[in-house]
């Protein structure tokens, strides 16, 4: 190995906090001086240094709260045949992360001994790869979940009155300058007819945000620009910064990036802010950092790093634990 420490060392962690805190976990391997004659009999032998046990983790999953969330991730994912799902419960006080689902999951024990063989192989070969970790990896388009970020861009800016109602008639058309019968219509899920801001969030209108996002009417917009400060401002597109890692970074689409991605139609239209403002397009996120930003709503602005580890500890320590259901140990070898 190009790690010294693990001269000798039968365990290593591969992946989740096993491998970030890996050198936590393993401790320092102890070294025995042998003294051999030419024949390989051992003549003597005595410990040079003393091996140190590894530190035991705390972390701040709740192994009950996990169990209920993935029943749930599972529960939704199988009735509505989903491949996969996940879920992020994060302590609303201090960032801490109470629950990280990915489904379908793994048994861990039977990756670390590899048996039984049978087994190792279902779960290599599941084309729903529950290896993958989503919460923390898996990149998606956060679609209407966006909607309250961009409402408290446009409040800060003062794109539009909180109390004004539009009326949204369930879709947006824009006028096609080179063919006057064939205008670009951008449609709502649901006809939601008079609106403001609060129910605009609360029936999820597509137009109302077309609308505040890429602008339409008397309402200018925010446009790509601000809605891509704001959106990097709640923490999309940039790591959380959680201690795992093979963390996604995610995207937030720019002018700029759309001319490099897409050199055959470089121009950012209307209708890229528009699929921007719901959440559609080219807009990519972690379910972790959704949950990050929603805690940061709750916080008035304020984001927090999320973190697995609460705390570590020596084997022979006495640890008093303050909240025994929020917390999952990991032994030191």
């Amino acid at each position: 190995s190009r790690d010294p420490s693990l001269l000798g060392w039968g365990v290593v962690g591969k992946t989740g906090i096993e491998r970030s805190y890996d050198a936590v976990l393993r401790g320092e391997p102890g070294v025995k001086i042998v003294e051999t004659d030419s024949k390989g009999s051992i003549l003597s032998e005595g410990i040079f240094q003393k091996d140190k046990k590894g530190r035991n983790l705390f972390l701040s999953i709740s192994a009950d709260l996990q169990k209920v969330v993935y029943a749930a991730v599972q529960r939704t994912a199988d009735e509505r045949g989903f491949k996969g799902g996940s879920s992020v419960a994060l302590d609303a006080r201090t960032g801490e992360v109470l629950a990280l689902v990915s489904y379908p999951g793994f048994d861990a024990n039977v990756m670390s001994t590899g048996a039984p063989r049978e087994e190792v192989s279902r779960i290599l070969s599941d084309t729903r790869h529950p290896l993958f970790s989503r919460p923390v990896a898996g990149l998606y388009p956060p679609a209407s979940t966006i909607k309250p970020f961009l409402a408290a861009a446009a409040i800060d800016e003062n794109i539009i009155d909180p109390n004004t109602v539009l009326y949204t008639e369930g879709r947006i058309v824009v006028p096609n300058p080179f063919d006057p019968n064939h205008p670009t219509i951008f449609k709502d899920w649901k006809n939601h007819g008079p609106v403001d801001m609060i129910e605009a969030l609360a029936v999820s209108s597509d137009v109302y945000f077309y609308t505040i996002g890429g602008g339409y009417g008397a309402v200018k917009g925010l446009g790509v620009e601000r809605m891509h400060d704001y959106f990097q401002r709640f923490g999309f597109g940039q790591r959380t910064g959680i201690d795992l890692l093979g963390e996604a970074e995610g995207l937030i689409p720019t002018k700029e990036w759309k001319a490099e991605t897409y050199p055959n139609d470089p121009l950012w239209r209307v209708g890229d802010s528009y699929n921007m403002s719901i959440g559609q397009g080219w807009l990519l996120s972690t379910p972790l950092q959704m949950a990050r930003a929603t805690l940061a709503l709750a916080r008035g602005g304020e984001l927090l790093q999320p973190r697995v580890m609460r705390s570590t500890a020596s084997p022979s320590s006495r640890v008093s634990i303050s909240t025994p259901a929020l917390e999952i140990a990991i032994r030191g070898m």
